[in-house]
């Protein structure tokens, strides 16, 4: 079996076509932006956050879930923990 991918980088400095077609990839995109802006800040996620919300970036699930993004952001990914928890 063989499997082909094709990656796409979605980081808003590329302009991706698909960014300009998906409204919700290109907010993520800009979210993740604004997050790598406050890196090394104390509070950096929760100034993203806010500061999306206030711009308009992704705003309606950044209020209901915020919390549930900083935990995910915050925390140390490890495959092996997540084939246990599936």
């Amino acid at each position: 079996m063989e499997l082909k991918v094709k990656v796409i980088n979605i980081n808003s400095d590329k302009a991706h076509e698909l960014l300009r077609k998906c409204g919700i990839l290109r907010e993520y995109s800009q979210f993740i932006d604004t997050v790598r802006k406050y890196s090394g800040e104390e509070d950096s996620i929760k100034k993203a956050i806010n500061d999306c919300i206030q711009q308009g970036i992704l705003a309606d699930y950044l209020k209901r879930k915020g919390s549930e993004v900083t935990n995910m952001l915050i925390a140390e990914y490890s495959y092996e923990e997540d084939i246990q928890v599936k």
